[in-house]
């Protein structure tokens, strides 16, 4: 197998991040993968043109314009439902997570459960 250039464009700000990018540097080094990491803020077009990646590994920050700068190369996307986009997408469904709790419970006898989340918007 060739040496593949994975391009991770990924917040680590967050420890799901972390944890997102500490895994694929595992099977980077298992694969002989070449990994780069760039934060969101630097310039997508730049990163495309100066690494050639064979793949990028994209997080939610980016939109939909700065994902044109990857065009012919396969995206994947973590964190953020882009299936709509014809990404192949990584993330939680929350609506069946939130559902399979509230079953856990109710079938344990609670009647009064309360959750919350944080917003980043």
């Amino acid at each position: 197998m060739g040496l593949a250039r994975v391009l991770v464009v990924l917040n680590t700000a967050q420890a799901w991040s972390r944890g997102i990018l500490k895994g694929l540097m595992q099977v980077a080094h298992r694969r002989g993968w070449s990994l780069l990491h760039y934060h969101p803020g630097a310039d997508p077009k730049w990163l495309f043109d100066a690494w050639a990646p064979a793949v990028a590994v994209v997080g939610p920050e980016l939109d939909a314009q700065q994902l044109t700068a990857f065009s012919g190369i396969p995206i994947v996307s973590v964190n953020a439902d882009r299936s709509r986009q014809r990404i192949a997408s990584v993330y939680l469904d929350e609506a069946q997570i939130g559902a399979m709790a509230a079953n856990y419970f109710s079938s344990r006898g609670y009647r009064h459960v309360t959750t919350f989340r944080f917003e980043d918007s």
